[in-house]
Parts: structure tokens; sequence; C-alpha cells
């Protein structure tokens, strides 16, 4: 009965967050270079998370093209964020991981990311918030041990 209102609501609500997260970058950063690119805290905090991967490994988890990772990789090993280094077990393969700096910066983001959803999530209560985390697990296929 409600499902596409839901998917909907979601959707909004998605919108809402990269809406509210880019006018915050945009109030902290204003034109300038150092503007972390869209997607790039998610590359780190996966790579912070799992450790080392290959690229198509990472693109994956990210559920993107490989493709679509080259340019953003490239942009993060400049700002010294990642870096790549041939697979000591299959001398084949690139492995990219996060860097000191790159860990730094990612628990930043984390924190302003954090900020955004307290936000945007202040109209609920406690369990309220609780009760939407375990309904979105459950939709997602996870166990909902919270």
């Amino acid at each position: 009965m409600y499902e596409s209102e839901i998917i909907h609501e979601s959707f909004r609500l998605g919108a809402a967050f990269k809406r509210q997260r880019h006018l915050e970058a945009e109030e902290k950063y204003g034109d300038a270079q150092e503007k972390p690119p869209h997607g790039h805290g998610r590359i780190l905090r996966n790579l912070v998370l799992h450790g080392p991967m290959t690229q198509s490994g990472l693109a994956e988890i990210l559920q993107i093209r490989p493709q679509s990772l080259t340019v953003a990789m490239q942009k993060l090993e400049e700002q010294g964020y990642v870096q790549r280094e041939r697979d000591p077990k299959n001398r084949r393969q690139i492995l990219v991981s996060v860097t000191e700096e790159g860990k730094k910066h990612s628990g930043q983001l984390d924190t302003e990311r954090e900020s955004t959803a307290k936000k945007l999530l202040s109209a609920l209560s406690e369990e309220e918030k609780k009760q939407m985390y375990e309904l979105l697990l459950r939709i997602n296929g996870e166990d909902c041990d919270a």
C-alpha cells in the first residue's frame, strides 16, 4: 500500500542529506580548491573499514563502475589520501590503501557527516531513530543487532 511512498520519501531524505552537505561545504570552503569532491568521503571510509583492496573491489562495494572510480582515485592519490601498490601476493594486481593523512581526513568527513545527520534527524526521538535504523537494516538484508 505505501511501498512507493516509502521509496519516494527515502529518496527525498537522501536528497535532503546531499543538499545539506553541499550547503555546509559551501559555507566551510566557499570556492576554495581544497573543497573535498563529492564521493571522496565514501571512498576513504570504505578503505578505512575494509583495508587495502583492488580498485574493482572498491567499486563493487561502492556499487559503481570501476571506470567511474578512476578519476576520483587519481585526485585522492594527488592529495596524498590514498596510495597504490602492487599486491605482494599477486604482482599483477594493484592494491589501493588509505594513508595516515587519508585516515585523518576521513575522520573529519565522518564528523561533518554525523553533524548533518543529527540536524536532519532532529525531529525524531532516540527510539524512533533506532527503529528507523533497524528497519533500514532489515530492508537492506542485514542483521539487526543494533
